[in-house]
Order: C-alpha cells, then structure tokens, then sequence
C-alpha cells in the first residue's frame, strides 16, 4: 500500500504529534539512523514521519515507541529532563529582540505572575 500524501493540515499535525520523538531518540543516546533501522524503515523515511512529510501507521508508531523502550502515551510527552528546552529558548529569543526598559518591564510583570515564594516558618 503506497504512503498517504498528508494535506498542509495533516503535515502540521503530525509533525505537533511526534515533536518529542526526537527528543527520546536524544534521550536514549540513539541515532535517528539506528532507531529507523530497528523500526524497519529508512531514516528517510523516519525524517518524512517526524517532519509530517509522510504518514505513519499506528503500527508503527507502536513499532517506535517499543525501539525506544517506552509506551506510544510517553512519545506525547518530552522525556524527563527535557521538558523545559524548547520553551527557554524561545524566552531567550524573546528577550534578546527586547530593548532595556521592555526586558525590565517583562521581568517585572512575570515577577508579578510567579507564585508567592514560602517563607520559612521554623519554630523557635
């Protein structure tokens, strides 16, 4: 059965549903290479399913998640450790486009927004 060719839609998708595979394969101290090999696919072709170029079964999506030894619910996810990454490189990105005043200003805002440090209350 020839590969379905995914809409704009469908590609966005399915590239948002696998962005952490890529993170795991990290995780694992694997190469995209290895991991399509142990799959039974080109890294080709696993590049096409992570890019959402190319459409993968749920077979073998359950076929990934058993080479990188988790569950196909743990691929949703980023693996432990990896979870803040990608967010504090688009905060540093934002920051560094700001002028001074506005970095101060945003730091004052989220100053604002963090929860409420817990002071310590020891008995005397």
């Amino acid at each position: 059965m020839p590969d379905k060719k995914l809409t704009p839609q469908e590609q966005r998708s399915q590239s948002l549903a696998l962005r952490f595979v890529r993170p795991w394969i990290n995780h694992c101290r694997l190469t995209q290479s290895a991991v399509a090999s142990e799959v039974g696919v080109s890294a080709g072709t696993l590049s096409k399913w992570l890019s959402g170029k190319q459409a993968i079964r749920m077979s073998q999506f359950h076929e990934l998640a058993r080479v990188l030894g988790v569950s196909e619910s743990d691929l949703l996810f980023p693996p432990p450790g990896a979870g803040s990454r990608p967010i504090l490189g688009e905060v540093l990105a934002l920051v560094a486009s700001m002028s001074d005043a506005q970095r101060e200003a945003w730091l004052a805002v989220g100053a604002q927004m963090a929860p409420a440090k817990q002071e310590d209350v020891s008995s005397p």
